[in-house]
């Protein structure tokens, strides 16, 4: 277990904002980072039975303001989303309760946030005039009132309330406070004014923050909203109301009998199955269509090249990484070698350090030929392979050198496609890979997220998933990582190149059909947000984050 903080500047005073967070290591160093965010009234020890069922993840536990070891310093709403942030690890997913659930919401335009599950917390938790499905306001006045009047009291019949009619939740609870007693919650800790203060504030949210706007503009992440049936705090009709706006990466699941989250998630291993379906069904959306790459790649074959700019540049920085030296008589596999640009490079190098062998492996066969067409002197024996690089059609221990530039993020079985590496490589042979990261084409999927919420945008596998892939199959790894901005003066021209580059929204989950005129002029004003000011050249940028690695297979 491990603690960290994050101390930020207050906007409403001179003291900084201390977040604190726990960790708890997976037994796995390269496993998911689940963020924890706890509800009002309880800490972070309402997570504290379901800790053990989730060692197969880096759990992050947080504690708000005046909440466990936190400092209970005044804030805003700005100022806790700005300390939030700063503590979040890079490329996670939020689990929040009640309040929780609230808070992380807000970090659906996060680029650290890969999904938000929200734990009997809907957009808002107080009802207001267009939106009944809540607290009514008078009810949630009137408990802030009582809090401010006996705090002590309050929150005990407030944990009484969420396990109504639940023996088992009673339990929970109960323990819950007695560790939130132990951690200094006793009868004299409201006597302070700070302390009194910061809790009013963290109820004043429960009725402040109202999220239905985020939900619509979310970045296409994935968001699942959980609620007990018999919750007497969030009306379960909420999850119809959620249901109906047929927004399709919103998931909504009732817990049936339960009258209270806290307890049921915290045994028989509900939480760890709760999250694992939700990521199943992530990544079902996000599945790619291989037939559909490999025509979409072989129609784009002849117009790639003067299209590529991008492509060359990564290819080339990665072939400087190449062991030139140690090539003649190996046995070279280009996966995924589209038009053939990696032996245009080989050409360019003297004889001696040219393969005795080179295999050129594609799945589109409109790429191969192509490529057999172009007249490369290498020098060396060549074939053209048309194969699914999770399928590859040689012999064990058979390849000394492996290179492969921006072709693997078409693969959707990682845990496949790098143990057909560790096959066929031979002991001691290495790997030069160059792929993309989740943060590419960004720009492309924020403005799509502002005109609807279907999947417009290839969505690619962050290092965390490869790395754990990469390990399993007994690989060693080194990674550098880039950023690559390419600009156009215009929309058209962006459509135009990744058109030709084959490139185009490659997912099973994609809507059919052509976009209509209104769609792709709602599409062209929101990515002109995007555009540049006239003193940076004015144009539209497009970012592609790119994954250098280098893979050895251990000599035994």
């Amino acid at each position: 277990m491990n603690s960290v903080a994050a101390n930020v500047p207050s906007m409403t005073t001179s003291q900084r904002i201390s977040i604190e967070c726990v960790a708890y290591p997976a037994l796995s160093d390269d496993a998911d980072h689940y963020v924890l965010i706890h509800g009002w009234g309880l800490g972070r020890d309402v997570w504290h039975r379901a800790l053990p069922q989730l060692r197969h993840v880096n759990v992050h536990c947080i504690s708000l303001p005046g909440f466990d070891q936190s400092p209970a310093t005044p804030y805003r709403l700005a100022d806790l989303l700005n300390a939030l942030e700063e503590v979040l690890p890079e490329s996670c997913h939020l689990v929040g309760y009640s309040l929780g659930g609230l808070l992380a919401q807000a970090f659906l335009s996060s680029k650290k946030v890969l999904s938000v599950t929200c734990l009997a917390a809907g957009p808002r938790f107080v009802a207001s005039s267009d939106w009944p499905h809540a607290m009514a306001e008078d009810v949630f006045e009137e408990f802030k009132a009582f809090f401010e009047r006996d705090p002590n009291t309050c929150l005990r019949r407030f944990m009484g309330l969420q396990s109504q009619g639940d023996a088992e939740q009673k339990k929970s609870l109960a323990q819950s406070l007695g560790l939130l007693n132990a951690n200094g919650l006793n009868a004299d800790y409201f006597s302070s004014p700070e302390n009194m203060a910061v809790w009013q504030k963290a109820l004043e949210l429960l009725g402040e923050v109202d999220n239905r706007k985020t939900l619509f503009e979310s970045h296409n992440k994935p968001v699942h909203f959980i609620f007990a049936e018999q919750d007497a705090l969030v009306p379960v009709s909420v999850a119809k109301i959620i249901e109906s706006w047929s927004l399709s990466h919103i998931k909504v699941s009732v817990v049936p009998g339960a009258h209270g989250l806290p307890s049921h998630l915290n045994q028989d291993n509900n939480i760890a199955r709760l999250l694992e379906a939700s990521q199943r069904e992530d990544r079902a959306r996000y599945r790619l269509d291989k037939s559909r790459i490999a025509r979409s790649f072989s129609r784009a074959a002849v117009s790639y090249d003067s299209v590529a700019g991008l492509q060359r540049q990564v290819c080339e920085h990665l072939f400087q990484q190449l062991p030139h030296e140690s090539l003649p008589d190996n046995v070279v596999l280009d996966l995924g070698s589209g038009t053939g640009y990696f032996s245009h490079l080989l050409a360019q190098r003297p004889e001696p350090e040219q393969p005795k062998q080179l295999f050129n492996l594609d799945l589109a066969e409109g790429m191969l030929r192509f490529s057999r067409e172009q007249e490369y002197s290498t020098g060396q024996l060549s074939h053209w392979l048309a194969a699914d690089a999770e399928a590859l059609p040689l012999a064990d221990n058979s390849v000394d050198c492996l290179f492969s530039s921006l072709a693997i993020q078409w693969c959707q079985q990682e845990d496949q496609l790098f143990s057909e590496i560790y096959r066929v490589l031979k002991p001691g042979a290495k790997a030069f890979i160059a792929t993309l990261g989740p943060e590419s084409l960004w720009q492309l999927r924020d403005a799509w997220a502002q005109v609807d919420d279907k999947v417009h945008v290839n969505r690619f596998t962050p290092w965390s998933d490869l790395k754990r892939s990469i390990d399993n199959a007994g690989l060693c790894s080194d990674i550098e990582k880039d950023e690559i901005v390419v600009r156009f003066d215009t929309f058209k021209q962006l459509r135009f190149d990744l058109k030709n580059l084959g490139a185009q929204n490659m997912n099973a989950g994609q809507e059919g059909g052509l976009s209509s005129r209104r769609r792709l002029e709602a599409l062209l004003k929101a990515y002109e947000g995007f555009r540049q000011a006239k003193s940076q050249g004015g144009q539209l940028p497009l970012s592609y984050e790119v994954y250098y690695l280098q893979l050895e297979k251990p000599e035994s």
